[in-house]
């Protein structure tokens, strides 16, 4: 019978055909039809046909084993299902990878419709043999991923939670995740498979940095999100979160994902902010935020109480703003469930003046989204008013950005009626509304806030569908705080076309004083070496011009890479940076075009800024920063010194008042547009060039007295 089965492998189509000329006294002859049979066959050098005969034959044992009607009346003994299992296994080390699916299949069949282990085979060894299989496979088609990731990831392995069981089942998702967290296809199947298999609340308690680690894993693509789209697959995040979000059984692992996606927020790489918003570790801060958002409503209050103190120190920490958007929402989410810690937390963090501005920012739109929340339920009538008489003051605030946040959010709660009537009956009040809504120029920056506002709706971010599907956000979102800085760039040119010389500014103490000032503690820590410049010459051979560029306050990829560029050009002797990491950046890379290489650049950090300025000015260099102060130097009034330190100030806001105290002088470069205000790296580079022309003219002209 197994040489009438051989001799009919190239005629046969499907089962169908070979169930006509086999008998059930038969069937364990072909089950066992090895390997040097194969060899002996009359098509040894006909690989495909080999290739299909062996698919043939296993598409056979499949439909054996699954117990399909068309072979009802063959029944496989116990001897013979042995036989089979032990032949599949041994077939893993030596089967060519088109039949692969196929052997994948039988294996699962095995084990799951019977329940079948042999007692001789240990666990770990069959799950070792089949990772092997997989992995030394040399073509992974998504067919063959499939029916191995359902295989090597059984239901079997993951019904226990015996400690080694739960052991093993880790072992298995690490090697199956090392493999596809790279790959948005195989993660997303890898997240639907684990989905399935953690369905008992009981088994998924065991599991949680295994979820967590898919939550992780970084969205797709606009590629890699079409080809998920046409298998109507989603990144892994969403399918984690639609699974946990969606069993109100799962109250337990959702408080243990959460509780491990904020302990990773709070280690030591998730502390550090990157050089961009582009960097991995930003985006998975990204991830972590989102899915703590969506599982927010399901928080209780014994969670709340044990990580109050965690989550406020998280809030302190210095985040891009797309990451600080999240954790406003996942801490409102939060006041929401447990309103006790409005009382206890909230409103004394109002209380603290001397916050830094950031955080400021955050409280105050926190503050502002619970009144709005909670102001329509008499029950919290007087909690409301106590968190809008917090609020208030915060619309005095010194920095900009806090104050127009505060007097944007302000007018956006007081027609609740509750504050009407307390607002009605205090004169100080009803008068500083007065003055926020009659301002033209305050007027203006609150109204520019409406849009990002009106999209700003935490309860319903808290969702699979409003977090993923409904959020116009979504991979671009933006703090309240970098809109009102961007909105009051146009509001300032108002103001600033009403000064038509310095004779009409107020009197001020004779000390530089900057016209943004924001007070900036520096801790002073010890140099581990003073920075000297060591290369006298470029690569090219030419003098470097003693010329160092300071740009520690910078943190826009864009601008530092800009810079680079422009250092290069001009040879400047150095160039110094707050973070080393940037330069390792992708996108830092493309940006300089390999001008990096070719002009020396060194780290020093905020911290240690003022020590190094203190330093290079005893070394005999002058410190020159550029920032319009009231006693700055137009820069074609300014006659550079030889050796030169230039001080470059943060984007948004400048250079720390602190730091100017450490500058022999400022410069600042004449406008005669409207909006007066330059890029950082453009301001940059007309400093140097004026630099660079002056020292150029030496040769031809008689030097004038510097201003230093």
């Amino acid at each position: 019978m197994l040489s009438l089965f051989l001799a009919c492998l190239p005629n046969l189509k499907d089962v169908k055909d070979i169930i006509q000329i086999v008998d059930s006294d038969n069937i364990i002859k072909i089950i066992h039809f090895e390997k040097n049979e194969e060899k002996s066959y009359d098509i040894d050098n006909d690989h495909e046909q080999i290739n299909e005969n062996l698919s043939i034959r296993w598409n056979f044992i499949t439909t054996l084993i699954s117990g399909s009607p068309q072979i009802s009346k063959v029944k496989l003994t116990e001897s013979s299902k042995l036989k089979l299992f032990e032949n599949c296994v041994h077939s893993l080390e030596i089967i060519s990878y088109k039949s692969l699916s196929s052997l994948y299949i039988c294996l699962s069949l095995l084990l799951h419709t019977e329940n079948f282990l042999p007692s001789h085979y240990k666990q770990d060894e069959l799950l070792q043999t089949i990772w092997w299989s997989f992995k030394n496979c040399k073509r992974k088609k998504p067919e063959t991923f499939r029916h191995f990731l359902y295989l090597y990831l059984h239901p079997s392995l993951f019904q226990s939670t015996q400690p080694e069981q739960v052991l093993l089942a880790k072992k298995a998702f690490r090697n199956v995740f090392s493999l596809v967290k790279h790959s948005p296809r195989m993660s997303s199947l890898l997240a639907m498979h684990l989905c399935i298999l953690l369905s008992s609340p009981p088994i998924a308690l065991q599991y949680p940095s295994e979820i967590l680690q898919l939550c992780l894993v970084s969205n797709p693509d606009e590629s890699s999100s079409q080809e998920l789209s046409k298998e109507k697959l989603s990144p892994p995040i969403i399918i984690i979160c639609s699974f946990l979000a969606t069993f109100p059984s799962n109250t337990a692992i959702i408080e243990a994902v959460v509780s491990a996606l904020i302990e990773k927020s709070i280690t030591d790489k998730y502390k550090i902010r990157e050089p961009t918003t582009s960097g991995s570790t930003n985006k998975k801060k990204l991830s972590i935020w989102r899915t703590c958002c969506v599982l927010s409503p399901y928080l209780n209050e014994n969670f709340a109480d044990q990580y109050q103190e965690t989550i406020w120190d998280i809030l302190e920490l210095q985040n891009f703003g797309n990451v600080r958007y999240y954790i406003q929402i996942f801490v409102i989410s939060l006041m929401i469930r447990v309103p006790k810690l409005i009382q206890q937390r909230l409103v004394k963090k109002l209380e603290d003046f001397d916050m830094n501005y950031q955080l400021a920012t955050s409280l105050v739109v926190i503050a502002a989204y619970l009144i709005l929340h909670f102001g329509k339920m008499e029950k919290f009538g007087s909690m409301v008013v106590e968190l809008f008489y917090k609020l208030m003051p915060w619309t005095n605030h010194y920095m900009h950005a806090v104050r127009v946040a505060a007097q944007t959010l302000v007018m956006r709660v007081i027609d609740i009626p509750v504050l009407q009537d307390v607002i009605n009956g205090n004169e100080y009040l009803k008068n500083s509304l007065r003055f926020i809504q009659s301002n033209s120029l305050i007027s203006r920056a609150v109204n520019s806030q409406s849009l990002i506002l009106d999209n700003f709706n935490p309860v319903q971010l808290c969702t699979v569908e409003g977090m993923f599907f409904n959020n116009p956000d979504f991979g671009h979102e933006t703090l309240l705080l970098d809109t009102i800085n961007k909105a009051l760039k146009k509001v300032r040119k108002s103001f600033l076309d009403k000064i038509n010389s310095p004779s009409e500014l107020p009197e001020l103490n004779p000390e530089t004083f900057q016209k943004r000032i924001i007070p900036w503690e520096a801790t002073i820590s010890h140099l581990d070496r003073a920075l000297f410049v060591s290369e006298k010459t470029s690569t090219a051979g030419k003098p470097r011009q003693p010329l160092i560029v300071v740009a520690s306050l910078l943190d826009n990829t864009p601008n530092i890479a800009g810079l680079v560029r422009t250092g290069e050009i001009f040879n400047v002797s150095e160039i110094l940076i707050g973070n080393s990491k940037i330069l390792k950046d992708p996108q830092f890379k493309r940006m300089t075009v390999s001008s990096e290489k070719h002009v020396p650049i060194s780290e020093v950090k905020l911290n240690n800024l003022p020590e190094f300025l203190g330093l290079i000015r005893k070394s005999g260099w002058s410190v020159i920063a550029v920032e319009q102060t009231v006693d700055s130097v137009l820069l074609p009034d300014f006659v550079f010194p030889e050796k030169c330190v230039l001080v470059l100030g943060q984007e948004q806001e400048g250079i720390p008042h602190s730091l100017l105290k450490q500058v022999d002088r400022c410069v600042e470069i004449p406008q005669l547009g409207t909006v007066r205000s330059l890029n950082v790296h453009v301001s940059a580079s007309i400093v140097i060039w004026e630099y660079t022309r002056q020292r150029l003219n030496l040769q031809q002209q008689t030097p004038k007295i510097p201003n230093i």
